[in-house]
């Protein structure tokens, strides 16, 4: 009769700690000491299908209409120097494979770079 004992013991702290977990994840920036982050900015597909440019403070700077696969900051020495041009996503696949999944690419049916202002720089796929 010991072995039932010990599991339930087992079973009631399981339980206790189940309890003290958070029914709801916290979102945001949490903790920020800047003493001991690096500060910069934050590229993040939105749920609301727009890329958004965040600092270390949460706080939005910039934002474009378009959605990323993820969106991806193209390099200042690819684009004459000029800051702010992303590689976005413009459409998805109307039909998608098994394979295709939202990380790998395989559901952009065109895929472009827009500047700064949202501007479409060029495109490939779909038209």
């Amino acid at each position: 009769m010991r072995i039932p004992a010990t599991l339930s013991v087992c079973l009631l702290s399981l339980s206790f700690g189940a309890s003290a977990i958070p029914s709801a994840i916290p979102t945001g920036v949490t903790y920020y000491d800047p003493a001991r982050a690096w500060n910069g900015y934050v590229v993040i597909p939105g749920s609301d299908n727009q890329t958004h440019l965040i600092d270390m403070t949460g706080q939005e700077v910039h934002r474009w209409a378009y959605e990323g696969f993820p969106s991806w900051p193209i390099p200042t020495d690819r684009v004459n120097g000029q800051r702010g041009h992303l590689l976005v996503q413009l459409e998805h696949q109307k039909d998608l494979d098994k394979e295709a999944s939202p990380g790998n690419g395989m559901v952009n049916a065109s895929v472009a770079e827009v500047d700064w202002n949202g501007a479409v720089q060029w495109q490939y796929g779909s038209q």
